[in-house]
């Protein structure tokens, strides 16, 4: 009886360790790859935003929040605005087996965020640039139902001011265009 308890033990002390040497290794690999990396990686995406805490919870990003608001235009009338990522985190909450949801929040914030760091202005000069492209595809295949005639993509930063109690808004980009003229994008690296 002693010896079988023993073999027990010794095998929930080898289990237990590999628990942890298997969550310090997920957790430095996900600590340290680049985030467009891993959002192509499920187990460390998923792991990154459920398990590991650490700069991921810094003030700046508590107090602050990217959206893409997107507007269609049909037959000379504009749709209102209409921010997907957080529809589906409203969804996603809802329902929280549904973690495909977050994904495509994470891939429109990408893409805006890197079409927003650029210096470029006018929609002749975005629309040249990769980013851009890829998020109009992934704009009018995923987020609009059928042929448009105009699309405007807006990208705000809602920024949390505890002193005055409200929210800062910054509009990053706007933009209005022919979802047509676009070109086909190739794939993002």
């Amino acid at each position: 009886m002693k010896d079988s308890l023993t073999a027990f033990t010794r095998k929930v002390g080898y289990i237990a360790c590999l628990v942890v040497v298997l969550h310090v290794v997920l957790a430095l690999v996900s600590l340290f790859l680049p985030r467009h990396v891993a959002m192509h990686m499920p187990l460390i995406s998923f792991y990154r935003k459920m398990v590991v805490l650490g700069p991921y919870f810094q003030a700046f990003r508590l107090t602050s929040s990217w959206h893409l608001l997107v507007s269609t235009k049909q037959n000379g009338s504009w749709s209102s605005l209409v921010d997907h990522t957080d529809d589906d985190f409203k969804q996603y909450s809802r329902q929280p087996w549904r973690y495909d949801l977050l994904h495509s929040g994470d891939y429109e914030n990408f893409a805006a965020w890197e079409v927003s760091v650029k210096d470029q202005k006018s929609i002749g000069e975005v629309s040249a640039q990769r980013h851009f492209r890829a998020l109009n595809q992934y704009v009018v295949h995923e987020l609009i139902d059928g042929p448009v005639d105009s699309v405007m993509l807006v990208y705000v930063c809602h920024t949390y001011r505890p002193d005055h109690k409200n929210y800062q808004v910054d509009t990053l980009f706007n933009y209005r265009y022919d979802p047509r003229s676009i070109p086909i994008s190739k794939a993002i690296d």
